[in-house]
């Protein structure tokens, strides 16, 4: 959910078309609230809307909208599925009911739900969106990608794609570091993906103003901007013949850690898991910008970055000298 919400601001506008139309005060004041975004009073005038007529499936599709960004997607679920009954072929609400499964984590629900939304009408974002999301989580990020940019091309204001593609690239770029042998080779590459990776979280943050890109992902475009910078300063000191990263033997940090609250045993998707972070460790012996480059959820990836805040290292040296690298951190938890 964390990414969810705050990027249905666009989609929102769409959802609330039929209201704009309603001659009811309700109807008007829900607009009105939704507009200021006051969704708990949106919600209560919208349940009125519905409850005085139950065939209204524009005012059930904005409902679901407004839970949403209570992120309360069980109840958004819910009123999604009645504008579907309402209206079953029309394909807006099917999208709707699809973002909600998202939310909800119903992956092959949403999918389904999501996949009848774009056989409705193949012009829509939102189910394009929704198909990238999940196969994002699964894992699939070639899919994910061309999904996304189908969704960016049929509503480039739609902000949620652009938050979605900011986060493959930097999947991406752990790609990279999980494969490569002569990572010298790829620092050109590195600065490419994450520049891509900024200028998407630009983007996003263009579109949702009082809704920035920091408050949803453990990889801000500060800290996005700051990496792109040290690579091209990398790269640029390697055309130079000063190769200032070249390290053999070189200490790496890794840290086992159980931070598993009550309850994440269930919700792991995996027995053992690792959080993997990017940080830049200074020559004066502090630690400097970290990009996150997989992440866990429930809470497990800010206590390490809290962890790697706090990690006291001997630079590494270079001609016996104190140097600035980047180095890659892993967390593993496993199941308690």
């Amino acid at each position: 959910m964390r990414f969810l919400s705050p990027v249905f601001l666009t989609l929102s506008i769409l959802l609330l078309a039929a209201l704009a139309q309603a001659q009811s005060d309700a109807g008007a004041a829900a607009k009105a609230a939704f507009d200021a975004g006051d969704f708990s009073k949106a919600v209560s005038l919208l349940k009125k809307l519905v409850k005085a007529d139950p065939s209204d499936a524009g005012a059930w599709n904005s409902l679901a909208a407004a839970y949403l960004h209570l992120n309360e997607a069980g109840k958004a679920e819910a009123a999604s599925a009645e504008a579907i009954k309402a209206e079953p072929k029309n394909a807006e609400y099917w999208g709707t009911y699809g973002f909600a499964l998202a939310a909800a984590e119903k992956d092959d629900n949403a999918r389904s739900a999501a996949v009848k939304a774009s056989e409705l009408d193949p012009k829509l974002a939102v189910p394009y969106y929704v198909q990238a999301l999940v196969s994002f989580r699964a894992g699939d990020h070639a899919k994910s990608f061309g999904l996304n940019e189908k969704a960016i091309a049929a509503d480039p204001n739609f902000a949620a794609p652009h938050l979605l593609k900011a986060r493959l690239y930097i999947a991406h770029l752990a790609q990279i570091y999980d494969k490569e042998v002569d990572r010298d080779r790829t620092k050109g590459q590195r600065s490419k993906i994450l520049s891509d990776a900024a200028a998407a979280l630009a983007r996003f943050d263009s579109l949702t103003p009082g809704h920035t890109s920091d408050s949803k992902m453990s990889a801000p475009l500060t800290v996005l901007n700051f990496f792109v910078e040290y690579y091209k300063w990398l790269a640029q000191k390697d055309q130079d013949g000063q190769n200032a990263s070249s390290l053999k033997g070189s200490a790496s940090w890794a840290t086992v850690v159980n931070l598993i609250p009550p309850g994440y045993k269930e919700k792991m998707r995996e027995p053992k898991d690792v959080v993997r972070l990017l940080v830049y460790l200074g020559a004066d012996g502090k630690v400097g910008p970290i990009l996150v480059l997989k992440g866990l959820p429930n809470g497990l990836t800010e206590k390490a970055i809290e962890n790697l805040q706090q990690l006291k290292f001997t630079p590494a040296r270079k001609n016996g000298v104190p140097i600035n690298v980047v180095r890659i951190v892993e967390y593993t938890v496993t199941a308690l």
